[in-house]
């Protein structure tokens, strides 16, 4: 049986490769909500997850998380004002 030579990677590299995976299953740790990219996950627990809407309409009082969701209402409600 031959063994297989596997050189010796330090730490940090395993952690990088591991970090840069592609597709799988990268559940929230905060609200188990499952995301495609570990990047995804990340960026949602930064900007998201427990956190109340930082941006606000300037018409009304909707507030929202991400800049293209407060677009897109901005256009579909109101549309007459801008």
């Amino acid at each position: 049986m031959e063994t297989m030579n596997i050189p010796y990677l330090p730490n940090t590299l395993v952690q990088q490769q591991s970090n840069m995976r592609g597709p799988g299953e990268f559940p929230c740790p905060q609200c188990f909500k499952i995301y495609k990219y570990k990047r995804s996950m990340i960026a949602h627990l930064k900007i998201e997850c427990g956190k109340e809407p930082q941006l606000s309409c300037p018409y009304c009082p909707h507030r929202s998380k991400k800049n293209h969701h407060l677009a897109v209402h901005i256009r579909a409600i109101h549309k007459d004002i801008i």
